[in-house]
């Protein structure tokens, strides 16, 4: 089954004077965010297809890892903990992803990035589009390198970040989104949209490997239990990345991007949703506000497209070495 995704949908509205302004641009395609945790499916499925782990490797992570002239932790600090891979992609942590992209290497990290269209445009028939902003990686610094690992440093639209997961739950193949399936001519004749093209990104058992982790966040110790949908099988990441703030051109003061990006069936995917809330006063995780938000419009998708559960059981997943 082949899992595309379709940009478009409604532009965001303004407020000003007590009057909604619309907003004629679609932050879909032409607004970038840092996405946070939700980019580390690129970083894992780097580590899977280089051969440097595999979904039950055990890494001892400590809660903190030096990068540059800076120190990153994990959501809270802790002592080391042996996570298999799977373990690290479901508690999301920032230091066992790191120490795999560094196994990977910054100049490989980059190429996975880019095969899964991160720094140029999707192709889709919009307006508008950006490209998002991706540095090489021979400009990376050491803090610069962590940072793209676990989703920050680098910038990417909505369409974008849906369009990483949809190359995964499409076996590896990464197609390009379209609006557009035909166009009628006024005298009758249909002239059918050319197929959109169709890059392999990962093997397809490396995608298949990524699935079956992805599914462990939405599971018992994952990041995303509100994401799940009963009778059916979730695979998604969450994220929560801090937002540049231009008055100072830091982070202080910028607020949040949470998100959570993912695909169901997990065992025959169907759709492909992405969720980004921005939320400038709120340092809420995105498992718990924009996990919900995914599953209700999942939900939706997959009852109105009649979708049927294949009664499948979700895997038993081992997050810590025993």
């Amino acid at each position: 089954m082949d899992v595309e995704d379709h940009g478009g949908g409604p532009g965001r509205g303004t407020v000003e004077a007590g009057l909604a302004q619309p907003l004629l641009g679609n932050p879909i395609i032409s607004s970038v965010f840092e996405p946070g945790s939700v980019m580390k499916a690129v970083t894992l499925s780097a580590a899977l297809e280089e051969g440097v782990a595999t979904p039950d490797t055990v890494l001892k992570v400590n809660g903190h890892i030096e990068a540059g002239d800076r120190v990153v932790t994990d959501a809270h600090d802790h002592a080391p903990i042996d996570w298999t891979v799977t373990g690290i992609l479901a508690k999301s942590s920032n230091v066992g992803t790191i120490m795999l992209a560094r196994e990977v290497g910054d100049e490989k990290l980059e190429h996975y990035l880019r095969a899964f269209g991160l720094g140029d445009t999707t192709g889709i028939e919009l307006p508008g589009e950006s490209a998002g902003i991706l540095q090489d990686s021979d400009d990376w610094s050491g803090v610069r390198a962590a940072n793209v690992a676990i989703g920050q440093g680098v910038s990417v639209t909505t369409l974008q970040m849906a369009s990483i997961y949809q190359a995964i739950a499409n076996d590896g193949v990464r197609i390009e989104p379209r609006i557009v399936d035909a166009v009628t001519r006024p005298d009758g004749r249909v002239r059918e949209a050319p197929d959109p093209e169709r890059t392999r990104v990962i093997s397809e058992s490396t995608a298949e490997q990524m699935a079956y982790m992805l599914e462990a966040v939405v599971g018992d110790g994952g990041t995303a239990p509100l994401g799940e949908i009963e009778g059916f099988r979730v695979a998604g990441k969450t994220g929560t990345a801090q937002r540049a703030n231009p008055e100072c051109n830091c982070y202080e003061g910028g607020g949040y991007v949470t998100t959570f990006v993912g695909f169901a069936p997990a065992d025959d995917p169907q759709y492909v949703v992405a969720v980004d809330l921005e939320r400038p006063t709120s340092d809420a995780e995105g498992g718990q506000v924009a996990a919900p938000v995914f599953a209700d419009i999942m939900r939706y998708a997959l009852t109105a497209d009649g979708v049927v559960p294949s009664g499948a059981a979700r895997p038993d997943f081992v997050l810590t070495a025993p």
